[in-house]
């Protein structure tokens, strides 16, 4: 492996760790009714039931209603920043620095980086960043589009969730209405408006492949699993966090 990708690879591991733990706080705070309106704005919740893709689309789930589901006009993130500004250099800090900036985007692969991510261009900002990724660089090819939230370092990007998949090229009626609806929002953008028409046609299902693009052009909208909302101390916590209920949501 080369020296390059062996630092941005070992950094990248460094700053996931503290951010995934930053994020299992946060979620901690997260109400079940915020966890009940972010499913229903994204289609995942109906008649007191969340509709479960898979784990992934519960991970988008989780994602949304941290950033995009404000409760007396502020999302989980900046109520604790409220009661817990960071004033301190610490690697927690620095990540929630970079979580307030964090962007939505529907970015396409242009090339990957082996052991490591891929480099991709914005498809509305026209940026072109590198996300590291090592799921990312395993299963993604030049033309893939993936539509997910980032964190931005200095050397490279990261997403902040599961990201989501979809079809790209001429064929891709769908990539040119989410970008559309990304120019016409704007600044204003619900992400709901482009994470909902992805999960109805089954983009948390991923990419095991990178021929698997070509499938995904194909599908059809995915069938949800229900899950009742009667859930079980001992049962997995529905925010996806993988923890059990009585240690999670309910604590």
């Amino acid at each position: 492996m080369p020296a390059q990708v062996e630092s941005l690879r070992n950094g990248y591991l460094e700053v996931r760790e503290v951010c995934k733990q930053v994020s299992e706080k946060l979620l901690k705070n997260v109400g079940m009714d915020v966890f009940k309106e972010g499913a229903r704005r994204l289609g995942q919740f109906k008649d007191d039931k969340f509709l479960v893709q898979s784990e992934s689309a519960a991970g988008v789930v989780m994602d949304y209603c941290l950033y995009d589901v404000r409760v007396n006009g502020r999302n989980a993130l900046e109520t604790y920043l409220v009661e817990h500004p960071p004033e301190d250099d610490s690697p927690k800090s620095e990540c929630l620095r970079r979580m307030q900036r964090a962007e939505y985007g529907i970015h396409i692969v242009e090339s990957v980086e082996p052991q490591l991510g891929v480099y991709v261009r914005d498809a509305v900002r026209g940026t072109k960043r590198l996300i590291v990724d090592l799921g990312m660089a395993r299963t993604m090819g030049p033309g893939v589009a993936t539509a997910t939230r980032l964190l931005h370092y200095e050397d490279f990007s990261m997403t902040s969730g599961a990201p989501l998949f979809l079809p790209v090229g001429g064929r891709s009626d769908l990539l040119k209405l989410l970008v559309r609806t990304f120019e016409r929002e704007g600044e204003s953008l619900d992400p709901a408006n482009i994470i909902r028409p992805i999960l109805e046609r089954g983009g948390a299902k991923g990419i095991a492949h990178i021929e698997a693009r070509e499938s995904l052009q194909r599908s059809g909208p995915a069938t949800p699993q229900v899950v009742s909302m009667r859930i079980g101390r001992n049962d997995p916590c529905p925010c996806g966090s993988g923890r059990k209920y009585k240690q999670c949501c309910i604590g």
